[in-house]
């Protein structure tokens, strides 16, 4: 995996956004670094992919009766 650094100066209040990333699974993330009057603060997240839900064995109709 290649190693990239970014450099950002935020000199006022604002936030940046850096797309493209990806944790050490290859999973995407984002990362936010919000600068304020408190001071900054850096935020990585990503999206989980979605998993199909087990089947429970009870159809919609009787979902809906219950």
């Amino acid at each position: 995996m290649k190693k990239i650094i970014f450099a950002q100066v935020l000199t006022t209040n604002g936030t940046t956004e850096f797309s493209g990333l990806y944790d050490e699974n290859g999973n995407p993330v984002v990362v936010e670094m919000e600068c304020d009057d408190n001071g900054v603060t850096l935020t990585i997240w990503r999206n989980a992919p979605e998993t199909e839900r087990p089947d429970c064995g009870i159809s919609e109709e009787e979902i809906e009766r219950t």
